[in-house]
């Protein structure tokens, strides 16, 4: 039986524009999530990301997750909103999967970011984490 690999991130963006601060999730080979929940301590393999953890998503016009595409998207709204935030792009996009036990998800990081102001800068960048 395999339990899957676990993730931990300083945020976990699980919808609606809410960020779990210090959590991390347990997801299986085949993209399912099977657990998601407040990281107390240090647990064994678990990969530790700088960043936002989050599903993979399409923008309105694409319907494929594209990493890079979703990146120019964001950093374009904020550069036209100095107050959006990454939540609050994200919260934009009406097809960002929440992040919920039981779903099968891609999972991305936005890494590099401003953590004080929760926005993208020159060195962000969007990778893919699973699968």
């Amino acid at each position: 039986m395999s339990y899957g690999k676990s993730f931990a991130a300083i945020y976990i963006y699980t919808g609606s524009g809410i960020l779990s601060k210090n959590h991390y999730l347990t997801i299986k080979e085949d993209g399912l999530i099977t657990n998601i929940d407040h990281l107390v301590s240090e647990m064994h393999s678990t990969v530790f990301l700088n960043g936002i953890l989050c599903a993979a998503f399409s923008l309105p016009e694409t319907n494929k997750p594209d990493p890079d595409l979703a990146f120019r998207w964001m950093l374009d709204l904020m550069k036209n909103d100095l107050e959006t935030t990454i939540p609050e792009c994200l919260k934009l996009l009406f097809d960002v999967p929440e992040l919920k036990t039981g779903d099968k998800v891609t999972l991305w990081c936005i890494e590099n970011i401003d953590f004080r102001t929760l926005r993208l800068n020159e060195f962000s960048y969007i990778r893919v984490v699973h699968p």
